[in-house]
């Protein structure tokens, strides 16, 4: 079975309710730059799978499972990625402008350079993630959890709730780094959300 065709099984077991098919499973297997925008692929798994350069604009991730998966590249644009779990996922340079990523956990997470301006990381989990000079231009950040969070050149202009975001520790500057806790960490941030940051990007 080709892989619009699982997809396609996909939905119609999604459509279908709880046991009433096989939901898309895939590990390990070489999906770059496929085109999956605007596709059902909720509680979908994919484990140490190369989605670098893919297009999943509008698609639904939600509670997906992306384990190890290099999505590089990527289009998330407006995708739909809430509570799904990306630990130790690639997601270097990828465009998510305005994704929901709300409850997303993105533990060990690279993230360098991508665009997450507009996207939504209300309650999600930055644990061990590299942001660095990824943009955050008006993100949601309410509630989300930064614990070791390297957010060196990551520009957060007009970043929204940031005040309310749960920040344990950053990691600012260029390579090791400094490490900021509790309320150092908390100015550094809102110093970036105003564009007054001591550092420069």
């Amino acid at each position: 079975m080709d892989l619009r065709e699982r997809v396609a099984a996909h939905e119609r077991a999604l459509d279908a309710g709880p046991g009433a098919g096989e939901l898309f499973v895939a590990e390990g297997e070489d999906l770059r730059g496929v085109d999956l925008s605007g596709r059902d692929l909720v509680e979908a798994t994919l484990l140490d799978c190369d989605l670098t350069g893919a297009r999943l604009v509008g698609a639904s991730l939600a509670g997906a499972l992306l384990h190890g998966s290099d999505l590089s590249g990527a289009d998330l644009t407006r995708a739909n990625v809430n509570k799904a779990e990306l630990h130790r996922a690639r997601l270097v340079g990828a465009r998510a402008r305005e994704a929901g990523l709300h409850g997303a956990e993105l533990d060990d997470a690279d993230a360098r350079g991508a665009d997450l301006s507009g996207a939504d990381l209300r309650s999600a989990r930055l644990f061990d993630t590299d942001l660095r000079d990824a943009d955050l231009t008006g993100a949601d950040l309410g509630s989300t959890v930064l614990s070791n969070t390297r957010v060196h050149g990551a520009r957060l202009r007009h970043a929204r709730h940031l005040d309310l975001a749960k920040v344990r520790s950053i990691v600012v500057g260029p390579d090791p780094g400094e490490v900021l806790r509790g309320e150092d960490a908390r100015a550094w941030l809102q110093r970036a959300a105003t564009g007054d940051r001591e550092d420069g990007p």
